[in-house]
Formats: structure tokens, C-alpha cells, sequence
């Protein structure tokens, strides 16, 4: 029993370690432009507009996974290649 639950924490512990960041920032400096930022991870039909801090503004989905761009229209539509 204790084999197992020493199995159980140790990969616990080694998945939390090596997940990563999907959405957000990492770190947001004095130097960082003070603005919004268009995220479209590859093999997510998920746009992300996200202030520095990380936070979701807005979000969009797609019934497509992303091409190489996408753009935040004047009128707030979000232009996006999809594959």
C-alpha cells in the first residue's frame, strides 16, 4: 500500500511539474507594452485576446483549428485564417 501511494505522489508530482501555461502570461515586467495581446494556440479552435496580467478579455471559437494569422478588426471582429 505505501509502494502505492509513493507511486501515486511521485507522478503527481512529475505531471504538475511539467504542465504547461495554455492561456496567460509567465511574467509581466515595468518594460512590458501595456496593451492586449491575440493568442491562437495551434490545435485549438480557441482565439484568446488577454491583458498582461494573463486575464481573458474575450474569447472566440472556431469550428477550425488556426492558420499562420489572425487579426482584431476595428469593429472587434476577429479575422483568423483556419486550416
Amino acid at each position: 500500500m505505501k509502494k502505492i501511494l509513493i507511486l501515486l505522489l511521485l507522478f503527481t508530482t512529475i505531471t504538475i511539474l511539467h504542465s504547461q501555461n495554455t492561456v496567460g502570461t509567465i511574467t509581466n515586467t515595468n518594460d512590458a507594452y501595456n496593451g492586449l495581446t491575440l493568442l491562437y494556440p495551434d490545435n485549438s479552435n480557441e482565439t484568446y485576446l488577454i491583458n498582461n496580467c494573463g486575464q481573458v478579455i474575450h474569447q472566440w471559437t472556431s469550428n477550425y483549428t488556426p492558420g499562420a494569422s489572425a487579426y482584431l478588426l476595428e469593429n472587434g471582429n476577429l479575422l483568423r485564417t483556419g486550416k
